[in-house]
């Protein structure tokens, strides 16, 4: 049987594994308006399906968005 190699670790090879390893922090702000019915959907939504944290809402329904429409423009060869 072969022997492993063994990798060879830089010096930097602590800091690059402890950035990698953190988690991340959100450090941008975005800001929404509204309109009054929007709103109100929007109270709806949260009360009857028990959402308490609205950014995390809006934060997953807009990635998703974002990925879906990523995944549809996907560049093809033919």
């Amino acid at each position: 049987m072969a022997r492993k190699k063994k990798l060879k670790l830089t010096p930097h090879a602590p800091e690059r594994f402890a950035e990698r390893n953190r988690p991340l922090k959100r450090t941008h702000r975005q800001v929404i308006y509204l309109n009054d019915n929007e709103w109100a959907f929007l109270q709806e939504f949260c009360s009857r399906y028990g959402v308490k944290g609205r950014s995390s809402l809006f934060r997953e329904a807009t990635m998703a968005h974002i990925l879906a429409q990523l995944d549809e423009d996907h560049p093809t060869l033919f």
